[in-house]
């Protein structure tokens, strides 16, 4: 027994120095393993719920997360309401079968390169609810995982290629942030990218080829409660597979006619709580007949509100049809 413990200490020891710098002091945490993970985990007390013969009996660490005899087998581990104001490369190293890691209200601040180091299997990657500013590169490069979760932080800056190199990566929320700007050099090597959502930052124009780098994959981009004033014509160029796209209560006055030519895909528009006065013939008639054209709450002139319905009735397009009314009436 004696040499057991001298063992197992020295095990402790080495992982300890492995890390570049500690980032965990105490902290309290929760393992699970031997459990089958297939998508992101919803349930905000999923952890508690688990049976206690899934969970790995190590309840705080000091240092970094890494392959020792407790969680070398992995699978999910949530930091909650903890302190960890700086994630240090090497953080979270060397779990061959982490699927999700969830850090939230940690009052995390920065997240430095490498934090996340040779985790392969690693899916869901969740950082939410802390003071995370920056995203710097070699962050998130390289890794396996498909679904990047950022809300609720204070990121106002993303470096050009914080988002490169990530061959699985199928969405990222930012929503609840402080991002002003959208870059087009965003997503360079991420083949696989359906969706994005930037809802609730302070982001004041779509430039030209906003989403270039996933051209042939992004399905759906939410862009709702921002402070939009103006969408270059050519914003969403080449978005053939483009199906839903909330502008949601921003400060758009117009869109130009050709905004949403060729997009034959786009099936639901959202513009409603903007300050758009008129959707034209030229514009309107570029989109699908059966697009769910959402306009509630904007200031359709007379004459407009006649060409969208005409439009409406052209295409057999109750819905839009219905919408438009129930915005003449809030216009009154």
């Amino acid at each position: 027994m004696f040499i057991l413990r001298i063992i197992y200490t020295y095990v402790f020891v080495i992982c300890v120095k492995c890390c570049v710098q500690e980032t965990f002091d105490g902290t309290h945490l929760i393992g699970l393993r031997d459990v089958i993970l297939k998508d992101e985990i919803l349930d905000y007390n999923y952890f508690k719920k688990v049976p206690r013969s899934k969970v790995i009996p190590i309840m705080k660490i000091t240092g970094c997360i890494t392959a020792t005899e407790e969680f070398q087998d992995a699978i999910a581990i949530e930091i909650r309401n903890e302190t960890v104001p700086t994630l240090y490369e090497g953080a979270v190293q060397n779990l061959l079968s982490l699927h999700s890691l969830h850090i939230i209200s940690s009052k995390v601040n920065r997240i430095k390169p490498r934090a996340f180091y040779n985790l392969p299997t690693l899916t869901i990657l969740k950082l939410e609810d802390n003071g995370i500013e920056l995203i710097q590169a070699q962050v998130f490069n390289n890794l396996m995982i498909k679904r990047l979760v950022l809300t609720f932080n204070r990121i106002s800056h993303i470096e050009s290629n914080a988002f490169d190199d990530m061959p699985r990566l199928e969405s990222v929320r930012l929503d609840h942030n402080r991002l002003i700007t959208l870059m087009g050099e965003w997503f360079q090597n991420c083949p696989k990218v359906t969706l994005l959502s930037f809802k609730f930052n302070q982001i004041a124009s779509v430039p030209e080829n906003a989403f270039r780098n996933v051209r042939g994959t992004l399905e759906r981009v939410y862009l709702s409660n921002n402070n939009v004033r103006e969408i270059h014509h050519a914003a969403f160029r080449g978005l053939t597979k483009l199906t839903d796209l909330s502008l949601l209560h921003n400060n758009i006055t117009s869109i130009d006619n050709s905004t949403f030519l060729y997009l034959n895909n786009l099936k639901m528009i959202d513009i409603s709580e903007t300050d758009i006065t008129c959707l034209h013939d030229s514009l309107l008639y570029t989109l699908r007949s059966d697009v769910l054209l959402w306009i509630d709450n904007i200031p359709l002139s007379d004459v407009c509100k006649e060409l969208l319905e005409q439009w409406a009735i052209d295409n057999r397009n109750y819905l839009t049809f219905y919408h438009s009314l129930r915005s003449a009436k809030k216009g009154r």
